[in-house]
């Protein structure tokens, strides 16, 4: 049955807080950005844009503009 598939998929969803430092291979992170691009919205408006963001200093700016969730600055990359 459909619906216990995506039951059990949000049951196992995880939230990562620990990074290793590791830069994201560019052709990984292409595909995450086209993913995102080609999601649906509703009358096709696309509302986003994503901001990739490597820089060391911008993400420990971003980690305390956040709260001070200090994994965002631990990250290789992030998309705002």
């Amino acid at each position: 049955m459909v619906e216990s598939s995506v039951f059990d998929v949000i049951k196992r969803r995880r939230s990562v807080r620990r990074y290793l430092s590791k830069d994201i291979p560019e052709e990984y992170l292409k595909l995450i950005l086209e993913s995102g691009r080609l999601a649906p919205s509703s009358k096709n408006s696309q509302p986003w844009s994503i901001i990739v963001v490597r820089d060391e200093e911008i993400r420990r700016k971003l980690a305390e503009a956040c709260m001070n969730q200090l994994w965002i600055a631990e990250a290789p990359v992030i998309l705002v």
